[in-house]
């Protein structure tokens, strides 16, 4: 079981869609989704990391 990752400042969700071949992009404070990024077969996971130094 996979569980959704979310941004360093916690305001943004990143959800994998395996079937769809997509990730959503979710704001948490709007709970509306922002964009669907294509990526391809099997997105069945998500790391973030910040690369802010």
């Amino acid at each position: 079981m996979f569980l959704p990752s979310f941004t360093p400042s916690g305001s943004k969700r990143y959800t994998d869609n395996g079937a769809s071949k997509n990730v959503s992009v979710v704001d948490l404070k709007s709970r509306k989704e922002l964009r669907r990024i294509k990526v391809g077969d099997g997105p069945w996971g998500i790391a973030v990391v910040n690369a802010a130094k």
